[in-house]
C-alpha cells in the first residue's frame, strides 16, 4: 500500500478527485530508500487557471503546477549544500502573480542535521535557497519553516522556529525573495520568558504583515503571539483571549489570513477555566 497525493477541483457541491502526478522516476526503491508514498500540503492559486501545490513524494520535495484535471509535476531543487540523496519536503507555498511563487520545507544537509528550505518560482524555473538564521542560532538549531507569505513578487515573509545554543525554541522571522533573505528572532511582548515558536504569516502589501504564534508568559503558561510588521520592525503583543479562560490557557495561534493590514482573521485555540480546550477567533485590524 502507497500514499497519493489528492488534488480536488471545483466549486459549490461540483468537485472532481485527482490522483497527484509525480515526476519520473517515481517508485519504490531500496537502494534508495524511496517510499512510493507522496502527499501534498499546501496550494495557492494566483488565477482562475494557474494553481501551485507543494509537498513531496519518494523522500523529495514535489511541486505541481496546473488546474483542474490537468497538473504537471517536478522535483523540486535543492541548494548546494545538500546531503547525497538528501530527503526534503515542502509544506507552505505562495504566489503572489502566475509566473512568481514561493515553497518553504526543510532538507537535509547532512545524514544527522537538517536546514529550512525556500524554493522561488520565476517564470518556468525554480532556484532553491537555504533559509538564513540569526547569529543567535546554536551549532544545532534544527531550524523549521512553517508560513510564507508575500505582499508583492519582491517582497515576501516567512516564519518559524530554531534552536539557539541554550537549546530553547525561539520565533524565526524571514525576509526577502528570490536568493535574499535576511533573519531575524521574533520578538515577544515585554516579561516574556525565553522561547517562542511562529506557526503562520500573512503580507497583504510589500512591508505589511502579521505573523501568529505562541510564547511562554512570565508565569511560564503558554500565550498566543501576535506579531505586527510595518516597514523594516515587527512588534509584538499578547493575543487576547475570550472571558472565562483558564488562567495558564496553554493558548496559541495557528491560522491567519489578511485581506487589509487593517483586516486580519487570525484561528487558534485555548484551555477555559472548566479545563476544556476551545477554538478561539480573532478579528481585528493589526
Amino acid at each position: 500500500e502507497h500514499q497519493h497525493g489528492l488534488l480536488l477541483a471545483g466549486h459549490g457541491s461540483s468537485w472532481t478527485a485527482i490522483r497527484a502526478p509525480l515526476p519520473a522516476p517515481a517508485s519504490p526503491s531500496p537502494a534508495t530508500g524511496a517510499s512510493g508514498d507522496a502527499g501534498l500540503w499546501d496550494v495557492s492559486c494566483p488565477s482562475s487557471t494557474v494553481c501551485v501545490a507543494a509537498g513531496f513524494y519518494d523522500r523529495h520535495g514535489l511541486l505541481l503546477t496546473g488546474h483542474g484535471s490537468s497538473w504537471t509535476a517536478i522535483r523540486a531543487p535543492l541548494p548546494a549544500r545538500a546531503a547525497a540523496n538528501s530527503q526534503a519536503d515542502l509544506y507552505r507555498v505562495t504566489c503572489p502573480s502566475i509566473t512568481t511563487c514561493v515553497a518553504a520545507g526543510d532538507y537535509d544537509i547532512t545524514a544527522h542535521s537538517a536546514d529550512g528550505l525556500l524554493v522561488t518560482r520565476h517564470g518556468s524555473s525554480w532556484t532553491a535557497t537555504e533559509a538564513p538564521l540569526p547569529v543567535t542560532a546554536g551549532a544545532s538549531p534544527d531550524p523549521g519553516i512553517t508560513g510564507v507569505s508575500c505582499g508583492s513578487t519582491t517582497a515576501c515573509a516567512a516564519v518559524g522556529y530554531y534552536t539557539d545554543p541554550a537549546g530553547q525554541e525561539q520565533g524565526l522571522l524571514l525576509t526577502g525573495h528570490g536568493s535574499s533573505w535576511t533573519a531575524t528572532r521574533a520578538s515577544r511582548p515585554a516579561g516574556a520568558r525565553p522561547g517562542a515558536y511562529l506557526n503562520g504569516v500573512s503580507c497583504p502589501a510589500p512591508a505589511a504583515c502579521l505573523a501568529v504564534g505562541y510564547y511562554t508568559g512570565s508565569s511560564g503558561s503558554k500565550q498566543g503571539l501576535l506579531l505586527q510588521r510595518r516597514g523594516s520592525s515587527w512588534t509584538a503583543s499578547t493575543a487576547p483571549l475570550p472571558p472565562g479562560a483558564a488562567t495558564d490557557p496553554g493558548a496559541y495561534l495557528n491560522g491567519l489570513a489578511c485581506t487589509s493590514i487593517s483586516a486580519c482573521l487570525a484561528a487558534g485555540a485555548y484551555t477555559d477555566s472548566s479545563g476544556h480546550g476551545q477554538g478561539v477567533l480573532l478579528p481585528g485590524p493589526g
